[in-house]
């Protein structure tokens, strides 16, 4: 402290025990002692721990609403907690500058003139594709390289009446591609080795999609979107899907993280209040998570990051424990809200209508350079590394897991 700090400091206090009421001399205490006599060096001493945590809680104050600091706010929870600045408007540099390579642009239809739908990762040159009589219901899958636009048949899918298929309901991994079917009141789980092959009925489960759909080694791992529980089988087939230990009523986030309550994952964001996967645990390790957030009122988390809105917009993302809350760009009123996909990206609409990808890990944005009219931008589930949306022309997809 400074002399003329702490100068200051003495006349300050003293000044305010001049006009403080004086009691009659003799007069003890509640408890029977005089008042005993402050020494002013102590009076100083108070005096620099008031000043030193006003200062504290005013710099946390300035790290949460100051946009170019936002993201070092501290890791305890606030709540209620200031308003961020909301992004002002954006300069969105194309995908392609951003992340060479993550992003390919492809046709309506396959070279035999089939339509087609985007539908899981295989490696990074080859994505599997459903050919469609309907968007609910694939007939073939295939193998597409992304190179050379030339496609390859895996095998033919079932979709018996009354069951419902979406393109984003696929999988892949481990040498296989492998989705489901619900009909309302159960669900099955079917695979195929991408070399080719009839598919194979992997389990059978209560409860209807869409939920998660996971590729972990050689078993698929999923979890009905109704009932929970999670579940898992041999991708080979032949085997009974039996329950992972202690996920009763829990779901699938993103192996091995479980845990509930989980959004509605097609439902607008104003009929889904509250925390998705507010508490989650590692299935491996036992590993426990809860979210502490700010005063948002809707909530979508990940292991890691948790994306928040009000009943119109995405505004905001900070971590599960509370730390690196940060304005991000908006998704206009009527749109999905998921948890962030791998933990990491948010599939955004910032200006205009153009859709991007922003990276909570970064704050890199890349313009994918597509406009939406109102209707719903096409999202993968949070475990996917496949995003995908229509263009005038036909698709863009793009491998979030090649982004470094």
């Amino acid at each position: 402290m400074t002399e003329e700090l702490e100068t200051a400091l003495r006349r300050t206090l003293r000044d305010a025990a001049d006009r403080a009421p004086k009691a009659p001399a003799g007069i003890a205490n509640p408890g029977g002692r005089r008042v005993r006599r402050v020494p002013p060096r102590a009076m100083l001493a108070a005096a620099a721990v008031i000043v030193a945590v006003t200062g504290t809680a005013v710099g946390v104050r300035t790290v949460l609403t100051d946009p170019a600091r936002r993201v070092s706010a501290g890791r305890t929870a606030a709540a209620p907690s200031p308003s961020l600045h909301p992004v002002g408007k954006l300069r969105l540099p194309p995908i392609e500058q951003v992340w060479p390579g993550v992003a390919v642009r492809l046709p309506k239809t396959l070279k035999n003139g089939r339509v087609f739908h985007p539908a899981a990762i295989i490696d990074a040159h080859t994505i599997a594709v459903t050919t469609d009589a309907s968007f609910e219901k694939a007939d073939a899958l295939y193998a597409y390289d992304l190179r050379t636009n030339a496609a390859r048949r895996i095998t033919d899918i079932v979709t018996p009446p009354g069951t419902k298929l979406f393109a984003s309901d696929f999988i892949g991994g481990g040498g296989y591609v492998a989705w489901w079917l619900h009909d309302g009141t159960r669900t099955e789980v079917w695979a195929a080795p991408v070399a080719g092959g009839p598919a194979r009925l992997v389990g059978e489960t209560p409860g209807t999609g869409p939920s998660q759909l996971a590729i972990v080694g050689t078993e698929a791992v999923w979890s009905p979107g109704d009932t929970g529980g999670v579940y898992r089988a041999p991708l080979a087939g032949g085997g009974r899907a039996r329950m992972v230990p202690g996920s009763a009523s829990m779901h699938l986030l993103q192996w091995p993280w479980i845990g509930g309550p989980p959004a509605l994952l097609r439902a607008p964001i104003k009929d889904n209040p509250g925390v998705a996967f507010a508490h989650i645990e590692n299935a491996v390790t036992g590993d426990k998570r809860s979210a502490r957030l700010t005063d948002q009122a809707i909530w979508r988390c990940g292991p890691t990051w948790c994306v928040g809105a009000d009943d119109h917009f995405v505004t905001e993302a900070q971590r599960r424990d509370g730390g690196g809350r940060r304005a991000i760009p908006p998704t206009p009123r009527g749109r999905l809200l998921l948890p962030p996909i791998l933990d990491r990206f948010v599939i955004t609409v910032p200006s205009g209508g153009t859709v991007a990808v922003y990276d909570l890990r970064t704050g890199k944005i890349g313009d994918l350079g597509v406009r939406t009219s109102g209707g719903y931008v096409v999202s993968q589930r949070p475990s996917s590394p496949l995003y995908w949306t229509t263009t005038a022309t036909g698709y863009v997809v793009v491998d979030l897991a090649a982004i470094r």
